[in-house]
């Protein structure tokens, strides 16, 4: 009971079939989500939604499929019906500590069955069938990645954004059924939003790094020049201007840190209670502290300054 394009007779005894042009004909949809909070019921609802599109797909295909001649009919209805049963949705379900989940239900998504921390959640409609040998036309696969941003050394942030492997992907022959799915699939996401995507982007780590994580390395040095090497008198003027550097790019591996770490306060997709408010509420308060005494010498000194 296995899916195949069809193909061309031969021509003549012996001689080989011509090449079929074209040996698959759809249309198919992908995209990335923005960023999002999830609890674990939404991601039951979510497997509710998508298991109806996954029956939807195998009860098209099934009933149409012809019994080969080597299958007895009560055979062939037998397998059918199996196929039917296989064509619900599938969720693999892996936790950090190595968990993996495998179930066709919704009610997998218990507490009784979930990884103490959640590390990524797929849903599919071609794993269950596979065991038949039937590959469907019409295929989808929604894959959520919880995993935590990766740090220092992992991607170039200047010209990448934050590694996430979240997708939904939507392929077939049937061109409204893949439109429809991929829809269903896009609203759940957008009704569970949340603006992150910009501070995951290239474009967010450049402008902060030009407009304040550069300033304020600069400023910081300045600051530390004229308080603490302007007083040593035996400094030679070649070491206080490479300890300028190097107070410079600790300035900068402070600023990466900081961002580094927001991100990662604030994943682009995330499992609803894996980050403590209290603890995202003291880096908060640490990062704004800092700003802003960096932001008042700066303009007390201009005041100063055009006063002085």
């Amino acid at each position: 009971m296995t899916y195949t394009p069809p193909q061309l007779p031969a021509t003549s005894v012996g001689s080989p079939a011509p090449l079929t042009p074209v040996v698959f004909s759809g249309v198919s949809r992908s995209e990335q989500p923005a960023g999002c909070l999830l609890a674990v019921e939404d991601l039951r609802r979510l497997y509710v939604a998508l298991d109806k599109k996954a029956l939807e797909a195998t009860g098209k295909f099934i009933p149409s499929q012809v019994r080969s001649p080597g299958t007895a009919e009560a055979e062939f209805e037998h397998l059918k019906q199996q196929a039917l049963q296989l064509g619900h949705l599938t969720a693999i379900i892996r936790g950090d500590g190595g968990e993996l989940v495998v179930a066709r239900s919704a009610d997998v998504f218990a507490p009784d069955y979930m990884p103490h921390r959640l590390l990524s959640v797929s849903y599919d409609n071609t794993t269950g069938l596979q065991s038949l040998n039937v590959s469907l036309p019409n295929r989808l696969n929604v894959y959520l990645d919880f995993s935590d941003p990766p740090g220092f050394g992992a991607y170039n942030p200047w010209s990448q954004p934050t590694p996430n492997a979240t997708r939904i992907e939507v392929s077939g022959t049937d061109d409204t059924w893949v439109s429809a799915t991929f829809q269903e699939a896009l609203a759940f996401f957008r009704r569970h939003h949340r603006s992150r995507r910009w501070l995951h982007s290239e474009l967010a780590f450049n402008l902060m790094n030009w407009c304040v994580g550069i300033p304020a390395a600069l400023w910081a040095t300045f600051r530390v020049d004229h308080w603490v090497l302007s007083s040593v008198a035996a400094l030679p003027g070649g070491l206080r201007a490479a300890a300028d550097v190097y107070l410079f790019l600790l300035g900068m591996l402070a600023f990466r840190v900081c961002f580094y770490e927001t991100r990662w306060m604030f994943p682009l997709v995330e499992i609803e209670g894996a980050k403590s408010k209290a603890l995202r509420g003291v880096v908060g308060t640490i990062v704004t502290s800092v700003l802003l005494a960096l932001l008042y010498d700066v303009l007390k000194t201009l005041v100063l300054w055009l006063h002085g």
